[in-house]
């Protein structure tokens, strides 16, 4: 893998347990009680997934994103998140629902300006689309992965 060589650290089935906002830069805290990481960055891509991967988090009246408690777009009732028919092909409401950006990938506040300038939102987390009714899924992570790198390194340079 040229990963590693690119300067970049892996950091496998490990998950960030908090990401702490510096001045100009990310504290991530990755790993559990027992073994603790501590990397600082000048800039990240939020693709933590949707409810499986603990991107989102549900409870019985809205759904939230947990790490940067982002503003998550959602159906506004909880009774429109599904719907009757479980094989309905329109698919559900719930499965459109994740962060919104703006066209250099940056999550949006509740007034639709950028969270952080330097805070990026990639794959199935992004809102208004459906990748399990599409089956689009890599395609969707792999694409919005690129655009977002891309804004970062416009961005920085």
């Amino acid at each position: 893998m040229k990963l590693p060589e690119k300067g970049v650290r892996l950091k496998y089935q490990n998950r960030v347990s908090q990401i702490i906002r510096d001045r100009n830069t990310f504290r991530l805290v990755i790993g559990s009680n027992t073994a603790v990481s501590r990397i600082r960055a000048r800039g990240i891509i939020l693709a933590t997934g949707r409810f499986l991967g603990k991107g989102l988090y549900a409870d019985r009246k809205l759904i939230r994103e947990p790490l940067l408690n982002l503003p998550v777009y959602q159906p506004g009732l909880r009774t429109e998140w599904h719907r009757f028919n479980f094989m309905d092909p329109r698919g559900h409401m719930i499965n459109r629902a994740g962060l919104e950006i703006d066209r250099h990938f940056r999550p949006l506040d509740k007034t639709g300006k950028p969270v952080f300038d330097s805070l990026f939102a990639a794959g199935s987390i992004l809102a208004h689309q459906d990748w399990m009714r599409m089956k689009c899924g890599s395609g969707l992570a792999m694409a919005t992965a690129y655009a977002a790198v891309k804004a970062f390194l416009l961005q920085s340079s």
